[in-house]
């Protein structure tokens, strides 16, 4: 049995056809074949099951691609482990974030660069289901997501780590006597023009706010934070996660303040990173996910 075999037999899965494990590997389609006949005869078990429909796994051979990715992972852990032992630390870190948690990264970023400035990091912005999709598709490490109802029953397959819990809060004109309360009620919220942020979580909350309380009188939606804050300066009112407003853009200059949104019986909400529950981890991100656990 050649770690070449587990590689192939787990690229298989993963693919559900030869064919397509065969062009992601770079090698011929009877290489793979042969490859996976070899190991069965070998193991004397069907691995897979093929037909025109595609390949799936038997039940043995479950068993088997179950074994074969934690061999590969500890042959890659123990790769990066000599690495790091022979080098510093180096690698690529692809990080992708919806957009409103991307201030909260900088001073982590910095930290992190300061101990490992070999490592490259890119970062990405972009919405849930996009994030989801390159996590699956191996084109990012870690995806920083809001994490309620609708996000969590797409998770399947992944591993999430907590940042921070969030709460909803109001955005509200310093000199308003709304400024003075240290929460505010949906249906008093109902009662001013309301200026939204466009954004997946903000929506789909705001989608819920109707359903209880019914349609708000909405000016315009926008992600450009600047100009939600001169509405707010004008009198409307804004809403959103906690963080959100923290040193972002404008959003916490001294004419807008934020109070508690103060709705009952819904569900909790985080701010999270995920990551795929069976692909290996480099150290470098693993150490990144550690700091940004200790600073947010």
């Amino acid at each position: 049995m050649k770690l070449e075999q587990l590689e192939y037999i787990v690229e298989i899965a993963n693919c559900g056809s030869l064919t397509k494990a065969s062009e992601k590997l770079h090698v011929t389609l009877s290489a793979v074949s042969q490859s996976l006949s070899t190991l069965e005869n070998e193991l004397q078990i069907t691995i897979f099951h093929r037909s025109r429909q595609g390949t799936v796994p038997t039940g043995e051979g479950k068993k088997i691609l179950e074994k074969a990715n934690q061999i590969i992972q500890l042959m890659k852990e123990m790769e990066s482990e000599v690495e790091n032992i022979q080098n510093e630390l180096t690698g690529q870190l692809r990080i992708a974030t919806i957009p409103s948690p991307m201030h909260l990264f900088v001073s982590a970023v910095s930290d992190f660069k300061k101990v490992y400035p070999k490592v490259d990091i890119d970062i990405f912005e972009g919405g849930s289901k996009d994030i989801l999709s390159d996590l699956l598709q191996d084109r990012i490490d870690i995806g920083v997501l809001i994490l309620y109802e609708k996000v969590l029953d797409k998770l399947n397959g992944l591993t999430i780590e907590k940042l921070r819990d969030c709460k909803m809060v109001v955005g509200v004109p310093s000199n308003s006597p709304l400024a003075t309360q240290k929460s505010i009620p949906p249906e008093q919220l109902l009662q001013y023009p309301l200026v939204v942020y466009r954004d997946d979580f903000i929506l789909w909350y705001l989608n819920n706010i109707i359903a209880r309380y019914g349609k708000p009188d909405v000016l315009f939606n926008t992600n450009n934070t600047v100009a939600i804050h001169n509405a707010v300066k004008d009198g409307a009112l804004t809403f959103g996660l906690d963080y959100s407003f923290q040193d972002h853009g404008g959003m916490n200059e001294s004419s807008m303040v934020t109070i508690d949104l103060d709705i009952a019986n819904f569900s909790f909400i985080q701010l999270g990173i995920v990551h795929m529950k069976n692909r290996y981890m480099s150290p470098a991100v693993s150490k990144f996910i550690k700091l940004l656990q200790e600073k947010i």
